[in-house]
Formats: structure tokens, sequence, C-alpha cells
């Protein structure tokens, strides 16, 4: 039923503007250091701090393991392999944040 709903919202949405995209373009273009075009826990490396986390505060979790669930948050959830393209970042901000 979710399903459903879910491919009937995105019907009926409008596409995404010019500057929407325009930033989102910008913000992978950061997160991809490398500019190969995926984003992976490396490129991550340097450009978003994790020090803040409560898992990595706590000890309980390594940089490694809070950029990896940061990467999955923009990933499919049949599709968690700690690279993240263009188009999931697109589709998740297109998604979640109309």
């Amino acid at each position: 039923m979710l399903d459903n709903i879910l491919i009937l919202l995105s019907l009926i949405q409008p596409p995404m503007n010019n500057s929407r995209r325009g930033l989102i373009t910008k913000a992978f273009q950061k997160l991809d250091k490398t500019g190969d075009g995926v984003v992976t826990v490396d490129d991550l490396k340097g450009v978003y701090n994790v020090s803040k986390h409560k898992k990595y505060l706590s000890g309980e979790w390594t940089e490694d393991q809070c950029l990896k669930e940061f990467l999955d948050s923009f990933d499919t959830p049949d599709c968690k392999d700690g690279q993240v393209k263009k188009k999931s970042i697109s589709h998740y901000f297109y998604n979640y944040y109309i």
C-alpha cells in the first residue's frame, strides 16, 4: 500500500527547479573529493566532520562507521554499498524534501 502511495506522489510531484538542482550538484561535488562521480567513505574524510556524532563520542563507532551511516542515508534501502552517486542524492532530496 505504501509503495503505491509513493508511486502516486512521484507521478504528481512537479519537477525539481534549476536552482535546487544546482545546489544539489554543488553539494555533491563538495563531497566527491576524487571527482569520479561516486561518493565513498574515503571522499568524506576531511569533508564531513563526525566529531560530534553521539556514537563516535561514546567510542561505540569509529569515524568510518559514522561516515558509512551518513552515506547510507542517501542510498536506496536494498543497496547500501557505501557508494553514492549523484542520482541517489538527487533522488533523496527530490523525494524527501519537497
